[in-house]
This record gives C-alpha cells, sequence and structure tokens, in this order.
C-alpha cells in the first residue's frame, strides 16, 4: 500500500508497518499545537485487540519523548 512503512514502534516493542496521517488527523495534530503534523506516521499494528495507534515521525520514533504518544 503507498503511504506505509515498516519501523520501529515504541509500544508494541518491535517493527510494525506504519501510514502517513490522514488529512483530517493531520488537523486534530494540528490542533494540538503541533507545526507539522505531515511529517508524522501512525503504527498500525496489533496492539490490546484493535490498531497501536503510536505517532512518531520518519526519524524519531518518540518524537514527544516518554511516555509513547497515541493518536486520538
Amino acid at each position: 500500500m503507498p503511504g506505509t512503512r515498516t519501523m520501529q514502534c515504541e509500544s508494541c516493542k518491535r517493527r510494525e508497518p506504519h501510514r502517513k496521517l490522514t488529512k483530517d488527523e493531520q488537523q486534530g495534530l494540528k490542533r494540538t499545537g503541533e507545526k507539522h503534523p505531515d511529517t508524522f506516521w501512525v503504527c498500525t499494528g496489533p496492539l490490546d485487540g484493535g490498531e497501536c495507534r503510536t505517532l512518531r515521525t520518519g526519524f524519531n520514533s518518540m518524537p514527544f519523548g516518554p511516555p509513547p504518544r497515541k493518536l486520538a
């Protein structure tokens, strides 16, 4: 699928597929004060019976510092 990449997830503690945020998700992140929401990826790996949804950038697995931040 275009826009996906396998990267390390700090919540899953393993390499999982990540996808770019949708425009709506980017807008939601922008409302929290994030200036560059288009640089974020969200983990789509399985976690607790659902999707993990931990945020990261392409270069930094924990851009918000511990603990990892989840997409609302």
